[in-house]
């Protein structure tokens, strides 16, 4: 239950030696217009650690390093908010987007998290709304919706907004990922085979700077167990078995896969199976996506 007098949206929004692009982010927030909101910073072990004096008002937690998924779920936990609002600590948003969103969600009950179109900042007009598979499972970014909203399989992280009790009743972000990669990917596979409607919003777009490399140290190894992961986790058996072959094209997957078998994956595979509304083999049916 929520507190009396609790903000709307929770804007959470994790960084990891982000420097001015931080600033930049938490001022265009700092313009929002419209709904009550707080804004949480979790700085996920910079190198040079985020000081709450340079925060502008917003409440700073402590990442535990662990990555993109328990970095969100750490601002989650502190969130007072109906809708959790994930955004990267490298975008503008307009000032009207917390008005738009909440109208969507009034306007749509049965919407459970919806994501705007994410532009380039050096290329405004390239813009995509949602994500999906091809058949490497490799993501694509999806055209305009033809309305104003429309179903898509997945919702990119660089902005997502949800309702707050829908994501805790699934269980935040993965907690088992490790370093960067998917998790906004399995999410979006998560909360559509329990049953839940995401889709995305052509009504306003936020500009995300999409950098050549990354400020911070990225794994391939994490990369690909945190995607064999999700596999193990959602996927048929014949699905899994075309996963690691397309992994095998790029690293030797032993040592992920006898991870695999021992960090709890299969004991999460089998209590999604009892909780889950549908299964697999219907979202990829009804995204029409080739794997």
């Amino acid at each position: 239950m929520l507190a009396v007098g609790s903000p709307l949206f929770s804007v959470v929004v994790p960084c990891r030696d982000e420097g001015e692009m931080l600033a930049r982010t938490l001022e265009s927030i700092a313009a929002s217009r419209g709904p009550s909101y707080e804004v949480i910073v979790v700085d996920d072990q910079s190198r040079d650690p985020v000081e709450p004096h340079n925060l502008a008002g917003a409440r700073l937690v402590r990442g535990p390093g662990l990555g993109p998924a328990a970095a969100r779920n750490a601002g989650a936990a502190v969130a007072k908010a109906e809708f959790l609002v994930f955004v990267d600590a490298h975008v503008l948003v307009p000032p009207d987007w917390l008005e738009i969103l909440l109208a969507i969600f009034r306007r749509y009950p049965g919407l459970a998290a919806v994501s705007p179109g994410i532009a380039a900042e050096d290329n405004p007009r390239r813009v995509g709304y949602g994500l999906t598979w091809d058949a490497r499972l490799n993501v694509r970014w999806l055209s305009r919706p033809l309305g104003t909203l429309a179903e898509v399989p997945l919702l990119p992280g660089g902005c997502l907004a949800v309702r707050r009790q829908v994501f805790l009743a699934a269980g935040g972000f993965d907690r088992g990922f490790r370093g960067y990669g998917h998790e906004d990917e399995e999410i979006s596979l998560r909360l559509w085979l329990l049953g839940h409607q995401l889709a995305a919003t052509g009504e306003f777009s936020i500009v995300h700077r999409f950098r050549p490399r990354f400020p911070y140290l990225v794994k391939l190894g994490e990369m690909y167990y945190n995607l064999l992961r999700m596999g193990v986790i959602h996927f048929s058996e014949e699905r899994m078995a075309k996963l690691l072959f397309l992994v095998r094209k790029s690293i030797d997957p032993t040592l992920l896969v006898a991870r695999l078998m021992v960090d709890g994956s299969v004991m999460d595979r089998e209590r999604l199976a009892r909780e889950r509304v549908r299964d697999d083999g219907w979202f990829f049916e009804r995204f029409g996506i080739p794997f």
